[in-house]
């Protein structure tokens, strides 16, 4: 199976927003993005930043979030370029 352009941009961005997602938890850990988190969590439900369970359905929210976003600039750019 051929993966084309827009494809793999959609695959890429949602897994760039899983590992910014990963970073941004390892940082709220260090006492840093607090309030930050605190607002992702009431986006992303079933994430909790102190329980490893929490911490995956935060990955799993990511990544959904991430091919979202994926489609949405593949179809700008599919626009643009035609």
């Amino acid at each position: 199976m051929s993966l084309n352009f827009y494809n793999k941009l959609i695959l890429l961005t949602g897994i760039l927003n899983c590992i910014i997602f990963l970073i941004i938890v390892s940082l709220y850990k260090k006492n840093i993005l607090i309030n930050f988190v605190h607002l992702v969590k009431i986006v992303y439900k079933g994430f909790d930043p102190d329980n490893i369970q929490g911490i995956v359905k935060g990955v799993v929210w990511a990544f959904v979030d991430g091919i979202i976003t994926g489609v949405l600039i593949a179809f700008i750019i599919k626009i643009f370029n035609e």
